[in-house]
Order: structure tokens, then sequence, then C-alpha cells
């Protein structure tokens, strides 16, 4: 019986997991920026005034970070593109080699 609940409990978590991530991400967010929330209000600047800037400002940096992703997209085609090709070069040198040593 307990085995047949841990197993309804585990699917719950499973089908849950994309909500249970955002949830836990954002309750990561409000404890790890609360001391600087904290610290803003000191400024007699409205609370709700300092999240608004502060979800402003991760949001352009979480916008920086994928253009930044984005731009470096085509060197890294290419050097996947190379990568394959050298990868081949030598694969195809260690089975002459080995088909080599077998031979002799």
């Amino acid at each position: 019986m307990a085995i047949a609940a841990l197993a309804i409990v585990m699917m719950g978590i499973h089908l849950a997991a994309s909500i249970l991530s955002i949830i836990l991400l954002s309750l990561f967010l409000a404890i790890v920026l609360e001391p600087v929330v904290a610290l803003l209000c000191r400024t007699r600047l409205p609370r709700s005034l300092i999240v608004v800037l502060l979800g402003g400002v991760l949001l352009m940096l979480l916008v920086y970070v994928l253009l930044r992703m984005v731009a470096a997209l085509p060197e890294l085609n290419q050097m996947s593109l190379q990568m394959r090709s050298l990868l081949t070069r030598q694969l195809t040198v260690g089975i002459a080699k080995q088909h080599y040593f077998d031979n002799n």
C-alpha cells in the first residue's frame, strides 16, 4: 500500500515538474534578492518599485546573455564542423592502423 502511494506521489511530482521548477526558481530569486531589496528600501523608495526595477535588471541581463549566446552560434557551428572532420580523420587513421597490425 505504501509503495502504491509513493508511486502516485512520484507520478504527481513528475507531472508537475515544469510548474515546480518555476516555483523553486522564483523562491530562490526571492531569497537571494531579499537582502538587496532590504538595502534599497533604506533609500525610501517603495518596495514594489524596487522589485520592479530589480526584475527589469534581471530581464535585461537575461536578454544580454541570450544575445551573446546567439552571436556565438556561427562560431560554434564552425568549430563543430571542424571537430567532426578532425574526428573522422582520426578514426580513419586509427582504423587503418588497426587493420595494418591485424594483417601483420
